[in-house]
């Protein structure tokens, strides 16, 4: 009970418990990096105009998008949604707000720059401290209850260490998310009196697919902690296995007795 409250509530601030290994060097092409840097390059290469609504502007968000998706999945979205604003491409308006806490692009005189700490990421890479200073602010900073739909669950987001934990433990191999989610479950029981009665899912249901949504798609795979491997003729995100990267163990390292 005293390790999960110290991966609960001090995850910066247990070090005989968890520590982050700063000297890492060779971080993954992961989407969160990936967006990292084409928004540092656009706001150095230009200075990026915000919009009315103080976003990035159009046609620099749909660049960004047919970068990431490239062509063919560029046109596969765009039958649903036509970029017309940042929040249209949600993963790099997260990006985007994560690069404004940590101080890497600063908006002034209604345009984006890059900053000196965001420059200095373009001439010398991602660093440990550099990389810290995003998790942090991913982790601690935003609210990830913003990104999506489901209820407020805080106990989703406080976990992330815990499950970061897990996947060290049991990530060697692919494993069904299936079986995270049920980690999670056997961990936090009561998370489910936060979730109000549905006619289209149960309690425990629902906080499993916001697990599954906000820890592992969006926080584990995003930064490259884990991978997927998706079913050849299945399409349901429950069936898709994952294990972890080398980077995890590489990033992280608990002392858990």
């Amino acid at each position: 009970p005293e390790q999960m409250h110290h991966l609960l509530y001090f995850p910066f601030d247990s070090p005989g418990l968890v520590e982050f290994n700063l000297d890492v060097k060779n971080f993954p092409d992961s989407p969160f990096l990936r967006l990292f840097s084409f928004l540092l390059q656009g706001a150095v290469r230009e200075g990026l105009k915000a919009t009315v609504k103080g976003n990035l502007p159009r046609n620099f968000v749909r660049e960004a998008a047919l970068w990431y998706y490239g062509e063919e999945e560029y046109q596969k979205h765009t039958r649903y949604v036509a970029f017309q604003t940042e929040t249209d491409f949600f993963l790099f308006h997260i990006v985007r707000l994560v690069a404004g806490l940590t101080g890497h692009i600063k908006k002034r005189k209604n345009r984006f720059h890059a900053t000196r700490a965001g420059n200095a990421v373009l001439e010398n890479g991602i660093d440990g401290k550099v990389f810290l200073d995003l998790f942090k602010a991913y982790t601690m900073k935003l609210n990830w209850g913003y990104c999506d739909r489901y209820p407020d669950l805080h106990i989703v987001q406080a976990s992330f260490l815990f499950m970061l934990y897990a996947l060290t433990k049991y990530g060697d191999i692919f494993r069904p998310i299936s079986f995270y989610e049920d980690l999670f479950m056997a961990a936090f029981p009561l998370a489910v009196r936060e979730v109000a009665e549905s006619t289209f899912w149960s309690r425990d249901g629902m906080v499993k697919r916001c697990v599954s949504f906000r820890v592992l798609s969006r926080f584990a795979f995003f930064f490259g902690f884990i991978e997927i491997k998706e079913p050849r003729n299945e399409r349901r995100s429950e069936m898709n296995e994952l294990r972890k990267t080398p980077f995890l163990d590489e990033w992280v390292r608990f002392h858990v007795e």
